[in-house]
């Protein structure tokens, strides 16, 4: 890719990547080192490969059964579990835009200026306001075995 100065890298992080969530330290932890990653990796390559391009992908939790049993946020009209095939056609839209970040739903594009004006005590709030702050208390896994 580096010597056609062409291609696009895509990084499946999470929106775990940009906020914790209580019963997810491990997965929060890999998560924030690949959005941290791709960061890095698009400076990097806008050095000496501008034609390269990266897209970080940071989905809410996505109906896979990965996350069986978790408790929907207060709002899922407004932050709802999403379906497999809508993340996959919205990765796709959004290569083909250029864009660099995808947040899902649009609704947490929020999240980076919400942890930019508030303190970490009131980004607690919020988060706990929405319900993701329990999130996982129902959590059952992949396996059905908490």
């Amino acid at each position: 890719m580096i010597e056609n100065n062409s291609g696009h890298v895509v990084t499946i992080a999470s929106i775990a990547g940009h906020c914790g969530v209580a019963g997810l330290i491990d997965y929060c932890a890999s998560k924030f080192g690949a959005v941290g990653t791709d960061n890095a990796l698009r400076f990097e390559l806008y050095s000496v490969a501008p034609g390269i391009k990266t897209l970080c992908v940071c989905p809410y939790y996505i109906q896979t059964g990965m996350f069986a049993g978790i408790t929907e946020c207060r709002f899922p009209w407004l932050i709802p579990t999403l379906q497999p095939q809508y993340v996959a056609d919205r990765v796709v839209a959004s290569i083909i835009a250029g864009d660099a970040v995808l947040f899902m739903p649009r609704f947490l594009n929020l999240v980076p200026l919400l942890r930019g004006l508030f303190t970490v005590r009131q980004q607690d709030r919020v988060a706990d306001f929405l319900g993701f702050s329990k999130s996982m208390d129902t959590f059952v896994g992949h396996g059905g075995a908490k």
